[in-house]
């Protein structure tokens, strides 16, 4: 946020590797609604928004980069230098963000060694996986518009996950069913909801994987996919609720 005394403040959201969110951006003008002058909003993104805007005007670090340059003078003060050496990584750093974003449906889900071969960081490289699991979810929820609970991308044990679940009521039972992608590990999952089945003792994992077992459906595998189960469980854990295959 910026703020001055004779002009109107200004809010811009910086997003990088994330994409940006509409109900963040609704939040944030709620917020700044309540200011008694109303400020200019800015999203400053790698990646343009899936959605309408509103009041919020994007800006892509592409165009930021060639804003900067346009605004400086022809001298060559160390000032000058530092500013024009800024926009070069903003421009460099627009063009490696959006080599993740996905182009079509031939590729594979996750970047390819040869993209991140070039990069020596650990932490860049993780960065970019994440924003890799961030853009393959939105393509899911492009797809699959109105779902209960939209499709995520994120990290988990230093490797890219995406996931979908939907709520079910079923013989009794509430629970959330789904699957996840973790690297080259699919999983058919059930998210339980009964408490009396929750927990991290060996009893409560015996009575998940008994109403698991009672309910084969919850874990079939889409038939284009192999059908031997991997691993060396019947059903594995994530306590104190979450059962997958």
């Amino acid at each position: 946020m910026f703020h001055w005394p004779d002009r109107a403040p200004l809010v811009i959201e910086n997003k990088v590797f994330s994409l940006p969110y509409r109900g963040q951006l609704e939040e944030y003008q709620a917020a700044a609604s309540k200011w008694p002058h109303a400020p200019a909003l800015v999203l400053l993104s790698v990646s343009a928004p899936d959605f309408d805007p509103g009041e919020w005007r994007y800006l892509s670090y592409a165009d930021f980069a060639a804003r900067i340059l346009d605004a400086l003078p022809a001298d060559s003060s160390y000032e000058v230098e530092t500013m024009r050496r800024y926009a070069a990584l903003v421009s460099d750093l627009h063009q490696l963000v959006s080599a993740v974003d996905v182009q079509s449906d031939d590729e594979s889900v996750w970047l390819q060694g040869s993209l991140l071969s070039a990069i020596s960081s650990s932490q860049m490289r993780a960065a970019l996986h994440k924003a890799r699991a961030h853009r393959v979810a939105r393509v899911l929820n492009d797809c699959l518009p109105g779902l209960e609970q939209p499709a995520a991308g994120g990290m988990s044990n230093a490797t890219p996950l995406v996931e979908s679940f939907e709520y079910v009521y079923t013989r009794g039972m509430h629970l959330h069913l789904g699957w996840q992608l973790q690297g080259s590990q699919f999983r058919r999952a059930a998210v339980y909801h009964d408490q009396s089945i929750s927990g991290r003792s060996q009893e409560s994992r015996r009575l998940r994987e008994d109403v698991s077992r009672e309910h084969p459906e919850f874990y079939t595998f889409p038939s284009p996919l192999p059908q031997e189960v991997g691993g060396r469980k019947e059903f594995n854990h994530f306590a104190p609720s979450f059962v997958y295959k």
